[in-house]
């Protein structure tokens, strides 16, 4: 069970970490909460548990817009199947994503240029290359349950998809590469050429994208220059 003390003190770090671990514990699957849990009885407590922990961190972040979304959609269903559960986890990161790049800039720029970018077919196809190498380890992994798999191919997939379109989302590789970053957390070494495969396909799009491009630029330590300069 996490370490709440181990929490960032900022309240949208620590929400973006308590989204992960929950992430982590959740399987895509159409079984729902109520059949998962009677098999698992451990899971439901840790699932109810972060849930919990997200909605008290939740009050405390600044952004308003943000908060209400966040307490609105973390909520437990025992109804509702895994994927539906999963995929509103997934909705409140990309919601804290975009507040907190809005937080990062005075001028407010465009969400778009954070989300929406053209790559070349030599940029998707070395991209293809990584996925297909992602699946290979995913197939592989003795380390992953059959559920965990399962979520790691259907974030791989709706990378995939984003390669058919002539303006791919960024989101899609963001939502991937938190997946498999919990999974560094938890099983360390084992799961690290995952990590640099989903991450190292993520980059390339990353670099191309406007708003990466300012914070880059922005975040440059500035020359110091001579007397005679």
């Amino acid at each position: 069970m996490l370490d709440l003390k181990s929490l960032p003190k900022v309240p949208e770090e620590a929400l973006s970490v308590l989204l992960i671990d929950l992430t982590a514990l959740v399987p895509v699957s159409q079984n729902t909460l109520k059949s998962f849990w009677a098999a698992r009885k451990e899971s439901e407590s840790n699932v109810k548990y972060l849930i919990k922990a997200a909605n008290i961190t939740a009050k405390r972040v600044e952004d308003k817009e943000l908060r209400e979304f966040a307490q609105n959609t973390l909520i437990i269903n025992e109804a509702e199947t895994l994927e539906e559960f999963g995929k509103r986890i997934e909705a409140v990161q990309n919601f804290l994503i975009a507040a907190q790049f809005d937080q990062h800039f005075l001028d407010e720029k465009s969400a778009d240029d954070f989300d929406r970018v053209e790559l070349t077919e030599s940029e998707k196809a070395s991209i293809r290359e990584l996925l297909a190498k992602a699946r290979r380890l995913t197939t592989d992994a003795q380390y992953l349950s059959a559920g965990q798999k399962r979520k790691v191919v259907y974030h791989i997939s709706c990378v995939e998809n984003e390669l058919f379109k002539d303006i791919s989302r960024f989101n899609a590789f963001i939502a991937a590469a938190h997946d498999v970053s919990s999974f560094v957390k938890q099983f360390g070494k084992d799961a690290k050429p995952l990590a640099e495969a989903i991450q190292t396909a993520k980059s390339i799009p990353e670099s191309k994208l406007e708003g990466y491009k300012r914070i880059e630029t922005e975040e440059k330590p500035k020359q110091i220059t001579g007397p005679d300069e």
